[in-house]
């Protein structure tokens, strides 16, 4: 994927889906759910493989969510960029694609003829186009390239018989240049300026993820990426949260819908909150995803027969639907089971840890049947089976034990685990277990299946 077309190869971020299984010829329209779920990925591959060319689509989708169209001024992220675009500001008809394929001629225009022939042969550009004929039904990509990677900068170097740096810098240079002329040159698919709060809640999530990994890798990207996920949470609270209430709305868009909130808005805002309360140890995002745990249990929580509605309870309703498979999206209720038991880990709160498991059970024939369809909740049953481990660190933010702790774990993928400032008087408050513990004294404690082991070397 990181190589197809699918990846927008000289901007910014991925399309929705490929129409072709070698990922080469996608939809062209842009997801905020997609970059953000697949930021995640890209942040987990990156950690296992320690990748360079992992690490290059972790930065490419962060740039594009932390980057103007996608970025909202006024914090938030809006939801997608459309497929179809005019090829010129003198053209009357959108087409598909059109903002993202080139022609060879265009290639040589913009590069010159060296630089122009180089990166067409890194990029497969023909001059007859590289869409088969059977997969352009209306004749929309007739001469016109799909970018994707077909060699390594190693590999051309050999073909073309230059240093492999000099290819590298034509390039990356050519990158800039195409890029740079698209901007100027094309008009920009339409923006879908909405700010749905659950697709805000996955990104927040994966940026939070990622600034912690860049730390030791670039400060400047990590600073922007937490950034871009604080500014989130703090326009998502105060524009679509009614404290009295303790109510999310769903859309804003010049102001605050009325549609209330869905399950999967609290689902994914609490997701993203606990990811940025583990990056940054401010404790008020972890207070605000309990406050809305507590919501979702009141609003969405089938009391008879366990799991999560889809949306509240209306009279209204011809069916009340209640769903665990995953889709585009995580099913609200495998990312609530998720939600429920790394909550239950960080405010040892067994309540929680029992409706976690009730809300896995609640779909245990569907998926003992068709497990492919529930990856979400089978996440959810490795944390139900194995438990989740806590560590709960008690010292100075910036401090050299908070400081050692973030480094052991910033390096691991671990879904089971969760990660406590011991030192918050909210979280002290609320964790009855970290309330025992000695505010004044430095200290590491891991505690996982009713049992805490202390020292740093556990974790």
């Amino acid at each position: 994927m990181a190589r197809g077309g699918i990846r927008d190869q000289i901007g910014y971020g991925f399309s929705r889906y490929s129409v072709t299984k070698d990922w080469s010829l996608p939809h062209f329209e842009k997801m905020l759910y997609d970059q953000a779920q697949l930021l995640d990925i890209y942040v987990d591959a990156f950690l296992i493989t320690k990748d360079p060319e992992m690490l290059g689509a972790v930065y490419d989708i962060a740039t594009y969510l932390t980057s103007p169209p996608m970025a909202a001024s006024t914090g938030g992220f809006y939801s997608a960029e459309d497929a179809d675009s005019y090829p010129s500001s003198s053209d009357n008809e959108k087409r598909e694609g059109a903002y993202y394929v080139w022609t060879l001629k265009e290639f040589r225009t913009v590069l010159g003829d060296r630089d122009g022939n180089m990166c067409a042969r890194f990029y497969g550009v023909l001059a007859d186009g590289n869409v088969a004929r059977e997969n352009d039904p209306h004749d929309e990509f007739i001469s016109q390239n799909v970018l994707h990677v077909t060699t390594t900068p190693a590999a051309l170097a050999r073909q073309v018989g230059m240093p492999e740096s000099e290819v590298v810098t034509i390039l990356k240079e050519g990158r800039k240049k195409l890029r740079d002329y698209r901007e100027k040159h094309r008009p920009r698919p339409a923006l879908d300026d909405k700010i749905v709060v659950a697709w805000n809640g996955l990104a927040m999530g994966s940026l939070a993820r990622t600034s912690v990994v860049l730390e030791d890798i670039d400060m400047a990207k990590s600073k922007e990426c937490r950034k871009a996920a604080e500014d989130a949470a703090i326009f998502i609270r105060k524009e679509l949260f009614d404290e009295e209430t303790k109510t999310l709305y769903r859309v804003y868009r010049e102001g605050r819908s009325d549609t209330p909130g869905f399950c999967d808005d609290y689902a994914f805002l609490i997701h993203g909150l606990i990811d940025l309360y583990e990056a940054t140890f401010n404790e008020t995002y972890l207070e605000f995803a309990d406050t809305l745990q507590k919501s979702q249990i009141d609003f969405f929580n089938d009391p008879n027969s366990s799991g999560f509605f889809t949306t509240r309870p209306s009279p209204s309703l011809l069916l009340h639907l209640k769903s665990g498979m995953d889709a585009a999206e995580p099913s609200p209720n495998s990312l609530s089971a998720r939600n429920l038991h790394r909550l239950a880990s960080l405010l040892d709160d067994d309540a929680y840890l029992k409706l976690a498991r009730e809300t896995v059970a609640a779909f245990e024939a569907e998926v003992e049947q068709f497990p492919w369809c529930f990856a979400g909740l089978l996440g959810a049953v490795v944390m139900g089976r194995l438990g989740v481990s806590d560590v709960v660190v008690v010292g100075e933010k910036g401090g050299s034990l908070v400081e050692e702790v973030r480094r052991r774990l910033k390096g691991k993928v671990n879904a089971a685990r969760t990660v406590c400032w011991g030192k918050g008087e909210w979280v002290r408050g609320r964790n009855g277990l970290v309330g025992a513990m000695d505010g004044g004294r430095e200290m590491v404690v891991v505690c996982e299946s009713g049992a805490c082991r202390e020292g740093v070397e556990n974790v």
